[in-house]
């Protein structure tokens, strides 16, 4: 309920331009209203939903409202509740789709999603052809050394990338050696 006002109130106020909802359980029927909320509010440049209780139907709708929202330049979605691999691979290739066409997003935040390197691979056409996005944080994941390579694939096409976090995966010294090879 509280989820859904505040989204509705962010369709008339549109002076915010960061929202950080951080820690707040707004579960899944207030994460779809922020999702529903922002191609009415074009101001917004700042969206934190890390540990929000956010669901697969939540990052799906973000995915679709940020296709084609003109402003918002950092998003954190930090531990999500997604219950299995076949979610992750689901949200993974509509995040996906999103990354490839917009243009705005240059902070994206995907920590503790229990990441795998099948998820990340999907992203990873998106993640070379999106020229905007310079801080990327895929920390306290799933990735193996494979998931290494597939960063380290990204990194020789995208010298831009400024701030990369990947730690706290299961990328050993495998790893480490494909990403030192950029």
């Amino acid at each position: 309920a509280g989820g859904r006002a505040l989204a509705q109130a962010l369709v008339i106020n549109k002076s915010i331009t960061h929202l950080n909802l951080q820690g707040n359980d707004i579960g899944e029927e207030g994460g779809m209203a922020i999702a529903d909320m922002l191609p009415a509010n074009p101001t917004l440049r700042t969206l934190n939903l890390s540990s929000c209780g956010i669901k697969t139907g939540t990052i799906i709708g973000l995915a679709t409202a940020l296709r084609e929202h003109p402003s918002l330049t950092s998003l954190n979605i930090d531990k999500p509740l997604l219950p299995g691999v076949q979610e992750g691979l689901s949200v993974a290739t509509h995040l996906s789709g999103m990354i490839k066409v917009n243009t705005a997003l240059t902070e994206l935040h995907m920590s503790k999603w229990k990441m795998n390197d099948d998820q990340l691979e999907l992203m990873l056409p998106s993640l070379t052809a999106n020229k905007g996005i310079v801080y990327l944080d895929l920390s306290c994941n799933n990735l193996s050394s494979i998931g290494a390579t597939f960063v380290s694939t990204v990194l020789s096409k995208r010298a831009d990338i400024v701030h990369l976090n990947l730690s706290s995966n299961k990328m050993g010294d495998e790893g480490a050696t494909a990403l030192a090879r950029v």
